[in-house]
C-alpha cells in the first residue's frame, strides 16, 4: 500500500478580507541578517517514521535514513571554517555575488550522515543482491552560505561538502534503529548482515557542490481595512538547482507556503538533506514570533551520476551501469512547519521519491522527516 499524500495550498476566500502582493523592499533589514551564533538544530529522516500514520506502511527499502546536526551563524565565516567553500565559490564566480549582498548573508555547517540499503525482507542476506539496490553510506561535512539580494526577491545558496563512502556507521546505525523496531528475535526488521557490501567498503573520499538560485514569485500580507498583518499570508518561490560531485544533476523546483509566515523564504528548504546530495538545509531565521504554515515542494531532476548506485573508483561488490539507473526522478515534499517559545522551530516533512533505478525493484518510495531547530534567544 502506498502512501499519497500531496499537500495542497487551500484556496482562501474569507469573507471581508482582503489579499494584497507584499511590497518586498519593505521588509526589514534584520530579517535577513544574522548574528554571531544564530542556533543550531537536529535534522532526522527515517522510512519507519512512516508507521505513525499508516501501520506497516513502510517497505524498509532505497533511502533508509539520515541524521544530521546543523548550526548557524556568523562564526562560520569569522572563524574561516567555510574557506574551502569561499575557495570553490571564488573558482565559479560566485563569491562575488554572495560579497556584494553582503550583510544580507547567512552561514551554516552540517554534519551528516545518510544511509541507503535493499529492501528489507532481503537484509538478512549476506551475499550480494544484484538485482535491488547495493548498501550505500555517506557522512559528509558541509557549509553553506545563502545571500539575499536588496530587494528581497533573490536568494543565492552555494554550499560545499568532504566526506567519505564506506564507513560502518551506516550498519550501526541502521542496526540499532532496527533493534529498537523488533518485537522478537527472528521479527523483521531484520539486522542488516550484507553491509560489507557496500559501496567503497573500507572508506573513500568524496566531494559535493552545491549552487541554488532562488527568485521569490509572489507573497502576499493578511488586509482589513487599514489594518495590515504583520506577518506573510503565503509565499511562492521556485529555484533552479546544480549538483557536481559523487551526486551530479540538475534540477529545479517550485515551493509552496500558506499560514501565518514570519521566516524569511530565501533560507527555507523543505529537505535539508533528503537525498544524498541535498544539503541546502536553512534555520528559520529573522523574526520568530509564533508560525504555523503547511508547505509543498516539486522538484524534478535530471541526473548524470549517482555514486550511492553506480560506485566511485574503488572497485565495489555491487553496482549499477548507467543504462540501469533513471536519469530523471521526481522528489515531492510536503508537511508543517511551526515556531513558538521565541527560541524553537519544528518541520514535519512528509516526501515521497520516483524509482532511481530500473528493474522490478525500482519502487518509489516514502518517507518522513523531522527537523528541530533552536534558534539563538538573542537573535
Amino acid at each position: 500500500m502506498k502512501m499519497k499524500l500531496y499537500f495542497l495550498l487551500p484556496l482562501l476566500f474569507i469573507t471581508n478580507f482582503s489579499i494584497y502582493a507584499q511590497d518586498t523592499t519593505k521588509i526589514k533589514k534584520s530579517d535577513s541578517e544574522e548574528c554571531g551564533f544564530s542556533g543550531g538544530g537536529v535534522l532526522f529522516d527515517e522510512d519507519y517514521l512512516m508507521d505513525w500514520f499508516i501501520k506497516d506502511v513502510n517497505k524498509d527499502r532505497d533511502y533508509t535514513g539520515g541524521f544530521a546536526l546543523t548550526f548557524s551563524g556568523k562564526f562560520i565565516e569569522s572563524g574561516r571554517i567555510n574557506i574551502l567553500q569561499k575557495g570553490v565559490d571564488y573558482l565559479f564566480g560566485l563569491k562575488k555575488i554572495h560579497d556584494e549582498r553582503k550583510p544580507h548573508n547567512n552561514h551554516s555547517l552540517k554534519l551528516s550522515q545518510t544511509v541507503f540499503s535493499p529492501q528489507g525482507k532481503n537484509l538478512n542476506i549476506t551475499y550480494p543482491i544484484y538485482d535491488d539496490r547495493p548498501y550505500a553510506s555517506i557522512a559528509t561535512f558541509s557549509t553553506s552560505t545563502t545571500s539575499i539580494d536588496s530587494g528581497k526577491t533573490k536568494a543565492l545558496t552555494t554550499e560545499f561538502a568532504i566526506g567519505a563512502f564506506g564507513w560502518n556507521w551506516g550498519e550501526v546505525s541502521q542496526a540499532y534503529i532496527h533493534s529498537l523496531k523488533r518485537e522478537c528475535d527472528t521479527c523483521r526488521p531484520y539486522d542488516p548482515v550484507g553491509w560489507d557490501n557496500q559501496i567503497s567498503n573500507g572508506g573513500e573520499f568524496v566531494f559535493q557542490y552545491n549552487v541554488s538560485s532562488k527568485n521569490l514569485l509572489c507573497t502576499g500580507l493578511f488586509a482589513y481595512g487599514r489594518q495590515v498583518s504583520k506577518f506573510k499570508l503565503f509565499d511562492v518561490f521556485v529555484s533552479r538547482d546544480l549538483y557536481l560531485g559523487h551526486y551530479t544533476a540538475v534540477g529545479a523546483s517550485i515551493t509552496g507556503r500558506v499560514g501565518v509566515i514570519r521566516s524569511n523564504w530565501g533560507l527555507f528548504s523543505s529537505s535539508p538533506f533528503g537525498a544524498d546530495a541535498e544539503a541546502l538545509g536553512k534555520l528559520n531565521q529573522g523574526k520568530r514570533n509564533f508560525e504555523l504554515y503547511l508547505f509543498s515542494t516539486l522538484r524534478p531532476k535530471l541526473i548524470a551520476y549517482n555514486a550511492a548506485l553506480q560506485g566511485l573508483t574503488q572497485t565495489s561488490v555491487h553496482v549499477f551501469n548507467s543504462s540501469q539507473i533513471n536519469h530523471f526522478a521526481v522528489q515531492f515534499e510536503g508537511g508543517i512547519g511551526l515556531t513558538c517559545f521565541h527560541v524553537m522551530s519544528v518541520n514535519l516533512v512528509y516526501a515521497h521519491r520516483t524509482p532511481e533505478f530500473k528493474g522490478p525493484k525500482g519502487l518509489s518510495h516514502d518517507w518522513l522527516g523531522i527537523y528541530l531547530v533552536f534558534h539563538s534567544p538573542f537573535y
